[in-house]
Formats: C-alpha cells, sequence, structure tokens
C-alpha cells in the first residue's frame, strides 16, 4: 500500500523532517506534538522515525535503523512504537479523520 510521510527524525544525525508541502494545511499544535512524538521515539530508540499516511488515510508510525547498526533494537523499537500509539490513539485517529476529510474528499469516513 502507498504511503505518505508526515515527519520524520533521525536520532544519528540529529535531524528532523516535516513534509510541509502536503501537509501545511495541519496546525501548528498539530505538528509540533507529531515532532515531538517522532524525535522522542528516535531517540529513544536510537533509529530514524516516520509518521504518515497509507493512501487509505490510516496512519502508520514506523522505525527502522541502518544496516550494522548495534545500539537499534527492533523488538524494543516495535514496543516503544505500539506504547506511544496506544498513549497517543487520540491525536492519530484525529490525524486519519482529517486525512480522510481533506485529502480524500469524505472517502473512507464510517458514519
Amino acid at each position: 500500500m502507498k504511503k505518505s510521510v508526515l515527519s520524520a527524525a533521525n536520532f544519528h544525525q540529529q535531524k528532523h523532517y516535516y513534509n510541509d508541502d502536503d501537509y501545511a494545511m495541519l496546525p501548528p499544535d498539530v505538528k509540533k506534538e507529531i515532532k515531538q512524538i517522532v524525535v522522542y521515539l528516535a531517540e529513544k530508540v536510537h533509529g530514524t522515525v516516520s509518521v504518515g499516511f497509507y493512501e487509505d488515510g490510516n496512519v502508520f508510525i514506523e522505525c527502522f535503523a541502518e544496516e550494522g547498526d548495534l545500539e537499534y533494537d527492533s523488538i524494543g523499537a516495535k514496543l516503544e512504537i505500539d506504547r506511544m500509539a496506544k498513549k497517543r490513539r487520540q491525536l492519530f485517529n484525529a490525524l486519519s479523520v482529517w486525512y480522510k476529510v481533506f485529502k480524500l474528499g469524505g472517502k473512507g469516513l464510517k458514519v
């Protein structure tokens, strides 16, 4: 399934990316929250974390590291992502609805 990245952060390069071309319409507070989430997770797992949308409007959070990175723990990263997804469920649900309304024209919304 096709994906579109909203925001990403890399621990080793100490860089953050926000896709302002496609998601400039998001409120500044939401952008700030997403940045905090990806930066926190990247620091926690010592890898690269991205948050974005599948083409159907569902939100994804994924984490990966460069090959041979001994600091990265894929099992711990999965647990951190699951914990964050559960903790911030309301935000991610709202993002999904926003995407379905503003990007998909209401397709995929259940009434």
